[in-house]
């Protein structure tokens, strides 16, 4: 299917294939993307045909033309019912759709099923009274039931304002398990019946974090032109503000990837401290849709630091937090922002925290991973591109004399993403340039970790713990040399 012995115009060097078989189906679909993009080209088999001898026979079903999305995850897999297949489709339809098309019939083509709504479509699990499809509104989740035999669709009562981060279902059994999780809340099972009611359930061993001192809230920042980007805030009920808490900023922005509603606990001793954990929905996400995300693309990913700085803006003058009481925080395709972020206006960040950062984009493309990210940064072998991978790049607009806030890379010795030396490097860079009397510039790496500390418990809280000690201290006094001693 995919060798030497078969020239496929839709596959190449970066691509990635993914077989699946959708619960309850009697087809097998292959898909692959480009590198980084979400979105695919499909071909099908059924699943009787996987073990005869000689193999399958793959039909072609859809280019890259249709914009299937395809991942690993839920979003990802097709539904199939009664010999029909559903796909989330970014085709004609910005926040995406549901589409549909005949796997019994020769030649068939897509056809739009449930036309584009409010939120964005994310994953569908299939029950045998429905599709159960999860849409995304900036960060908040709504679920519909759609009936294929009758064409309706009916929303679910969900539990509270939140995410959905995992759901199942049987095509055997009527209904499907959700979990829900907020920012103040845990995650939680929630049993969806035919009467459309989400009810607790009990999975596993039962969280008891009590969240009733801490509170959610989103706000907007206008960004430098005019659009307004959603923050999402999290901080205990009693925050007073006068503009002193200090503040910690994330995002991501890239990939066309949403930061959802997530329940992050280890936070909480910060949030104690009179901490703010905010987090901004910048372009190059997916918060909106496809606009969203190309707004953040390649030559247009100066939005996504851009924003990020008037989130910050906005914070203070909100009177969240106030001068010298901020620290950036971004990881991976993250340090593109928060690198830029902090070169572009230095006086705006107490402190700024980088883990496996994407912060030398000029060469990037030659490193173990970079080709695959060429179609959502750019190349090199493109001018423009070129142009626009210099704009992004952190490490090249360090400016020698500058006096640049207290800065926290960390590295994983046994990263095959994002080169661990490019972090190394812009330490070096930073501490080299900054200004007689500046916050010192640090490295915490570990031989341990990879892209992140991965299930290694004990690095993930001396990291975590790391960060926040940084956070506070960043905002009150100049940090301690204590601060990455023990993973250094």
């Amino acid at each position: 299917m995919f060798s030497i012995d078969h020239d496929h115009d839709e596959v190449g060097p970066s691509s990635f294939p993914l077989v699946m078989i959708p619960a309850g189906s009697p087809w097998a679909f292959i898909a692959v993307n480009s590198g980084v993009s979400r979105e695919g080209a499909w071909w099908v088999a059924p699943v009787v045909s996987l073990s005869r001898p000689g193999g399958p026979h793959w039909v072609h079903l859809a280019g890259t033309d249709e914009k299937l999305v395809q991942t690993s995850d839920l979003s990802g897999r097709p539904a199939v019912v009664d010999g029909r297949a559903y796909f989330i489709s970014f085709r004609n339809a910005p926040l995406s759709q549901l589409v549909s098309i005949d796997l019994r019939q020769a030649g068939g083509r897509f056809a739009p099923v449930l036309p584009q709504g409010d939120g964005l479509l994310q994953t569908m699990t299939v029950a045998r009274d429905g599709i159960y499809l999860a849409y995304d509104r900036a960060g908040s989740y709504h679920i519909v039931r759609y009936d294929p035999a009758t064409g309706r669709a009916d929303p679910v009562q969900v539990p509270f304002d939140g995410s959905q981060v995992g759901a199942t279902a049987d095509p055997r059994r009527n209904g499907e398990i959700c979990v829900f999780e907020g920012w103040a809340k845990p995650p939680q099972a929630y049993q969806v019946d035919r009467s459309l009611r989400a009810a607790p359930v009990t999975i596993g061993k039962p969280l008891t974090y009590d969240t009733s001192a801490y509170m959610s809230e989103q706000i907007m920042a206008r960004s430098t032109d005019g659009t307004l980007v959603p923050m999402s805030l999290v901080h205990r009920r009693d925050l007073r503000r006068d503009g002193t808490a200090p503040a910690l900023v994330t995002g991501y922005g890239a990939y066309g990837g949403v930061l959802d509603a997530y329940f992050m606990p280890w936070t909480f001793p910060f949030l104690d401290r009179g901490g703010l954990l905010a987090t901004v929905h910048a372009r190059g996400g997916g918060e909106f849709g496809e606009p969203w995300h190309l707004a953040g693309w390649k030559q247009n990913k100066p939005n996504t630091w851009r924003d990020f700085i008037a989130g910050v803006e906005a914070l203070e003058a909100g009177g969240w937090t106030g001068p010298g009481r901020v620290t950036g925080w971004g990881a991976s395709a993250g340090g593109i922002m928060i690198s830029r972020a902090i070169t572009e206006r230095p006086e705006l960040f107490a402190g700024a925290v980088m883990e496996a950062p994407m912060v030398d984009m000029v060469r990037f493309e030659q490193s173990e991973g970079g080709l695959s990210n060429t179609t959502e940064f750019g190349s090199l072998a493109d001018p423009m591109e070129r142009r626009a991978l210099l704009e992004m790049s952190g490490y090249q607009h360090v400016v020698d004399g500058v006096r640049y806030p207290a800065v926290l890379v960390i590295i994983g010795m046994n990263d095959h993403r994002v080169p661990p030396a490019s972090g190394a490097k812009m330490v070096a860079r930073m501490q080299a340039a900054q200004a007689t009397g500046g916050p010192p510039i640090r490295l915490w790496s570990s031989d341990d970790m990879g892209h992140g500390p991965g299930l290694n418990e004990t690095l993930t809280d001396q990291m975590d713990t790391d960060i926040l000690a940084f956070a506070l201290q960043a905002a009150t006094r100049p940090v301690s040399e204590g601060i990455g001693a023990a993973a250094r």
